[in-house]
Protein backbone atom coordinates (compact mmCIF):
# COMPACT_ATOMS: atom_id res chain seq x y z
CA UNK A 1 0.00 0.00 0.00
CA UNK A 2 1.34 3.44 -0.94
CA UNK A 3 0.42 6.38 1.28
CA UNK A 4 0.56 10.12 0.68
CA UNK A 5 1.55 12.73 3.21
CA UNK A 6 -1.35 14.94 4.32
CA UNK A 7 -0.86 18.62 3.50
CA UNK A 8 -1.29 19.69 7.15
CA UNK A 9 1.31 17.28 8.48
CA UNK A 10 4.88 17.82 9.70
CA UNK A 11 7.15 19.84 7.47
CA UNK A 12 10.62 18.40 6.84
CA UNK A 13 12.06 21.15 9.07
CA UNK A 14 9.68 20.34 11.91
CA UNK A 15 10.36 16.59 11.56
CA UNK A 16 14.10 17.26 11.84
CA UNK A 17 13.59 19.52 14.87
CA UNK A 18 11.35 17.04 16.69
CA UNK A 19 13.51 14.02 15.98
CA UNK A 20 16.57 16.00 17.08
CA UNK A 21 15.01 16.27 20.55
CA UNK A 22 14.63 12.50 20.94
CA UNK A 23 17.51 10.38 22.27
CA UNK A 24 18.88 7.33 20.45
CA UNK A 25 18.63 5.30 23.66
CA UNK A 26 16.20 2.42 24.04
CA UNK A 27 12.95 3.15 25.84
CA UNK A 28 9.16 3.24 25.86
CA UNK A 29 6.87 5.89 24.41
CA UNK A 30 3.36 7.23 23.93
CA UNK A 31 2.74 9.07 20.69
CA UNK A 32 -0.31 11.35 20.37
CA UNK A 33 -2.20 12.12 17.16
CA UNK A 34 -5.22 14.19 16.21
CA UNK A 35 -7.86 13.26 13.64
CA UNK A 36 -9.95 16.30 12.62
CA UNK A 37 -12.99 14.47 11.25
CA UNK A 38 -14.65 11.07 11.14
CA UNK A 39 -12.91 8.77 8.69
CA UNK A 40 -12.84 5.14 7.54
CA UNK A 41 -9.26 3.86 7.49
CA UNK A 42 -7.96 0.43 6.50
CA UNK A 43 -5.54 -0.92 9.13
CA UNK A 44 -3.73 -3.61 7.17
CA UNK A 45 -4.99 -7.12 7.84
CA UNK A 46 -7.11 -5.89 10.75
CA UNK A 47 -9.54 -4.43 8.20
CA UNK A 48 -11.42 -1.14 7.81
CA UNK A 49 -12.56 0.87 10.82
CA UNK A 50 -14.53 4.04 11.34
CA UNK A 51 -12.46 6.44 13.43
CA UNK A 52 -14.16 9.28 15.27
CA UNK A 53 -12.56 12.74 15.41
CA UNK A 54 -10.37 13.39 18.42
CA UNK A 55 -7.05 12.40 19.91
CA UNK A 56 -5.38 9.01 19.63
CA UNK A 57 -2.60 7.76 21.89
CA UNK A 58 -0.41 4.80 20.95
CA UNK A 59 1.97 3.02 23.37
CA UNK A 60 5.10 1.31 22.18
CA UNK A 61 8.69 0.47 22.96
CA UNK A 62 11.93 0.92 21.05
CA UNK A 63 14.41 -1.76 22.02
CA UNK A 64 16.16 -2.22 18.66
CA UNK A 65 19.13 -0.44 17.13
CA UNK A 66 18.61 3.30 16.93
CA UNK A 67 16.33 3.20 19.96
CA UNK A 68 13.67 5.86 20.46
CA UNK A 69 15.11 8.24 17.87
CA UNK A 70 14.88 5.70 15.05
CA UNK A 71 11.47 4.27 15.98
CA UNK A 72 9.82 7.64 16.60
CA UNK A 73 11.28 9.18 13.47
CA UNK A 74 9.65 6.28 11.60
CA UNK A 75 6.30 6.99 13.31
CA UNK A 76 6.60 10.74 12.75
CA UNK A 77 7.13 10.42 9.02
CA UNK A 78 4.61 8.97 6.60
CA UNK A 79 6.07 5.79 5.22
CA UNK A 80 5.44 4.52 1.70
CA UNK A 81 5.65 0.93 2.91
CA UNK A 82 3.54 -0.05 5.92
CA UNK A 83 5.31 -2.22 8.50
CA UNK A 84 3.39 -1.65 11.75
CA UNK A 85 -0.35 -1.13 12.28
CA UNK A 86 0.32 2.52 13.09
CA UNK A 87 1.85 3.04 9.62
CA UNK A 88 -1.62 2.64 8.07
CA UNK A 89 -3.11 5.31 10.36
CA UNK A 90 -0.24 7.77 10.42
CA UNK A 91 -0.89 9.48 7.04
CA UNK A 92 -4.43 10.36 8.12
CA UNK A 93 -3.56 11.81 11.53
CA UNK A 94 -1.64 14.85 12.72
CA UNK A 95 1.19 14.31 15.19
CA UNK A 96 0.54 16.20 18.43
CA UNK A 97 3.37 15.10 20.71
CA UNK A 98 5.38 12.31 22.27
CA UNK A 99 5.91 11.17 25.86
CA UNK A 100 8.89 8.90 26.42
CA UNK A 101 11.29 7.39 28.91
CA UNK A 102 14.79 6.03 28.45
CA UNK A 103 14.33 3.78 31.47
CA UNK A 104 15.45 0.26 30.55
CA UNK A 105 12.17 -1.34 31.63
CA UNK A 106 9.39 -2.02 29.13
CA UNK A 107 6.48 0.25 30.04
CA UNK A 108 4.29 0.03 26.93
CA UNK A 109 2.06 -2.64 28.52
CA UNK A 110 1.68 -0.85 31.87
CA UNK A 111 0.99 2.39 29.99
CA UNK A 112 -1.63 0.66 27.82
CA UNK A 113 -3.27 -0.50 31.05
CA UNK A 114 -3.15 3.03 32.50
CA UNK A 115 -4.64 4.56 29.33
CA UNK A 116 -7.35 1.87 29.12
CA UNK A 117 -8.64 2.90 32.54
CA UNK A 118 -8.82 6.63 31.73
CA UNK A 119 -12.26 8.19 32.02
CA UNK A 120 -13.96 8.44 28.61
CA UNK A 121 -11.36 6.38 26.73
CA UNK A 122 -12.31 4.13 23.82
CA UNK A 123 -10.34 1.35 22.16
CA UNK A 124 -11.28 1.70 18.48
CA UNK A 125 -9.35 -1.35 17.20
CA UNK A 126 -8.83 -4.50 19.26
CA UNK A 127 -5.27 -5.78 18.95
CA UNK A 128 -3.82 -2.67 17.31
CA UNK A 129 -0.17 -2.52 18.33
CA UNK A 130 -0.69 -5.48 20.65
CA UNK A 131 -0.26 -8.45 18.31
CA UNK A 132 2.81 -9.59 20.26
CA UNK A 133 1.37 -9.37 23.78
CA UNK A 134 -1.73 -10.06 25.89
CA UNK A 135 -2.93 -6.43 25.96
CA UNK A 136 -6.36 -5.66 24.49
CA UNK A 137 -4.84 -2.82 22.44
CA UNK A 138 -2.08 -0.22 22.51
CA UNK A 139 -4.17 2.39 20.67
CA UNK A 140 -6.73 4.61 22.42
CA UNK A 141 -9.19 7.32 21.43
CA UNK A 142 -9.93 10.37 23.59
CA UNK A 143 -12.26 13.28 22.93
CA UNK A 144 -9.83 15.47 24.87
CA UNK A 145 -6.06 15.16 24.91
CA UNK A 146 -4.94 13.70 28.26
CA UNK A 147 -2.58 15.89 30.26
CA UNK A 148 0.96 14.61 30.70
CA UNK A 149 0.94 15.67 34.36
CA UNK A 150 -2.05 13.39 34.99
CA UNK A 151 -0.32 10.57 33.10
CA UNK A 152 2.77 11.04 35.28
CA UNK A 153 0.60 10.97 38.44
CA UNK A 154 -1.07 7.72 37.35
CA UNK A 155 2.40 6.24 36.71
CA UNK A 156 3.50 7.15 40.24
CA UNK A 157 0.32 5.59 41.69
CA UNK A 158 0.32 2.35 39.68
CA UNK A 159 3.94 1.49 38.86
CA UNK A 160 6.30 0.37 41.64
CA UNK A 161 9.32 2.17 40.19
CA UNK A 162 7.83 4.72 37.78
CA UNK A 163 10.09 6.04 35.04
CA UNK A 164 10.95 9.67 34.43
CA UNK A 165 8.68 10.69 31.53
CA UNK A 166 9.75 13.42 29.14
CA UNK A 167 7.68 15.22 26.52
CA UNK A 168 8.34 16.46 22.99
CA UNK A 169 5.63 18.63 21.41
CA UNK A 170 5.21 20.24 18.06
CA UNK A 171 6.56 23.77 18.04
CA UNK A 172 3.86 25.00 15.67
CA UNK A 173 0.13 24.79 16.18
CA UNK A 174 -0.58 21.28 14.85
CA UNK A 175 -4.23 21.82 14.02
CA UNK A 176 -5.29 23.85 10.97
CA UNK A 177 -8.87 24.08 12.26
CA UNK A 178 -9.64 22.85 15.75
CA UNK A 179 -13.21 23.11 17.06
CA UNK A 180 -13.56 25.13 20.27
CA UNK A 181 -14.91 22.06 22.06
CA UNK A 182 -11.65 20.19 21.38
CA UNK A 183 -9.43 23.25 21.85
CA UNK A 184 -10.58 23.40 25.47
CA UNK A 185 -9.27 19.82 25.85
CA UNK A 186 -5.65 20.75 25.16
CA UNK A 187 -3.91 20.49 28.51
CA UNK A 188 -0.28 20.45 29.57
Amino acid sequence: MTVEKAEYDLSDTELTTLSGNIPAQKGSYVIAFYLPEEQIIRVGRLGEYLFQPGFFLYTGSAKGSGGLKSRLKHHMSCQNKCHWHLDYLRPEMQLVGIWYTTNTGVFEHAWADILSQWKGVQAPVTGLGASDCKCHTHFFHFRRLPAIRTFRQKNRQLIVEPPDIKEVRRTQQPFPVLPAKLRSGLQR
